[in-house]
């Protein structure tokens, strides 16, 4: 088992430096003035779009991000950049921002969720872990299922698998 949890973070942390690597490698333009933000506030909007990062993004956090964009941009446009905003104003821009990365990076497609239960006919304790666009997918497939079954006439077999769902599902973010 120690040998198990070893390997699992030797990769963790290979993932997690390559990752690193990739960053250093392509760094991104600080948006330090209003025609950057807008720039940066545009392609976050372009990721929201269906089947891109942010796709999972629900319209309560969407009006969230709007309105923090709004602010920060607010901010910007006010002072003309970073630079010539007082102090007060850079921390709101910077609470704004961590905000606003809180929300995208927990709707963030790419983002993986583990849960650990036990496998249908088995009481050992698994640990699975699959992508929010992964969980979502399946989700979105699973309730149209329903929506037929129900047309069908088949609420039998919708509705166990809708328990069956409902029992592997209880951690969804």
């Amino acid at each position: 088992m120690k040998r198990q949890m070893m390997a699992a973070t030797l990769l963790t942390l290979a993932a997690s430096c390559a990752w690193a690597d990739e960053v250093l490698k392509n760094p991104v333009d600080a948006a330090d003035t209003p025609q950057k933000l807008q720039a940066v506030i545009d392609s976050i909007h372009g990721e929201m779009a269906a089947e891109k990062r942010y796709e999972f993004i629900n319209p309560t956090e969407r009006r969230n991000v709007d309105a923090d964009f709004a602010t920060m941009m607010t901010l910007m446009t006010n002072a003309g950049s970073v630079t010539a905003m007082k102090q007060p104003d850079r921390i709101k821009l910077f609470n704004t921002q961590e905000h606003v990365n809180g929300i995208l990076t927990h709707s963030d497609r790419n983002r993986l969720i583990c849960q650990r239960r036990s496998k249908m006919g088995s009481n050992l304790p698994v640990t699975e872990c699959r992508t929010l666009a992964d969980i979502e997918l399946n989700h979105n497939e699973t309730q149209k299922f329903l929506q037929d079954r129900s047309n069908d006439g088949s609420r039998v077999a919708a509705e166990a698998l809708w328990q069956k769902e409902s029992a592997g599902e209880h951690g969804r973010h």
